[in-house]
């Protein structure tokens, strides 16, 4: 193989994180973004942050959203990032990573690791959290997709009222697929209202 590397740079910045698009497939009720509009930069907009974030010395990039795989550009953004140097995690909701395009991709281009959010262990959990039927049947594909494909995934366990009665279940499942397992159980409230005068 080759090894990429960087000269170094005046800010020598080493992590950053980009939220690729506002848009999700979920409808998570705990979700920060309440009106989940799909909004995101151009493509050549997005090559030239890229082009930004290497330059600024960013060797870690976490690419989120909303949820990155539903991005138009997020297969051309992630094999860039990757032929850039940056040392790549991908945080989704999982519901794409079945995707034929993106194993083909992510098993060429070996992201660093792939941090996935488990709501539930049950369809009836998961889905009631993410309002979104089918939405844990397309994670559990996702997920053996993943596995079979030898990818480095991270599952991060969103303990809320909802699924809360089924922590351990939820741990189960996690150490099936994951090479590490992360808790969540303190979520800030969303607030979707409007703001008060000052």
């Amino acid at each position: 193989g080759t090894v990429l590397v960087r000269p170094l740079t005046p800010l020598n910045y080493s992590r950053a994180s980009w939220e690729i698009n506002k848009g999700c497939n979920f409808n998570c009720e705990h979700c920060y973004l309440a009106e989940r509009k799909f909004a995101g930069l151009p493509w050549e907009e997005k090559r030239r942050l890229l082009t930004l974030l290497r330059d600024a010395g960013v060797l870690w990039l976490q690419i989120t959203g909303g949820e990155p795989t539903i991005d138009g550009h997020f297969l051309d953004t992630y094999s860039q990032a990757y032929d850039m140097g940056f040392l790549l995690e991908i945080l989704t909701n999982g519901s794409r990573l079945h995707n034929e395009k993106h194993i083909e991709l992510m098993t060429s281009k070996r992201p660093h690791k792939i941090t996935v959010s488990l709501y539930g262990a049950t369809e009836e959990s998961f889905d009631g959290l993410t309002r979104k039927r089918g939405a844990f049947r397309l994670l559990m594909k996702g997920l053996e997709t993943s596995k079979e494909a030898g990818l480095p995934l991270v599952i991060t366990l969103i303990i809320t009222r909802h699924n809360a009665h089924e922590r351990d279940e939820m741990r189960a499942l996690a150490e099936r697929y994951a090479v590490s397992i992360k808790e969540f159980t303190n979520l800030s409230p969303t607030y979707d209202g409007e703001a008060e005068p000052l």
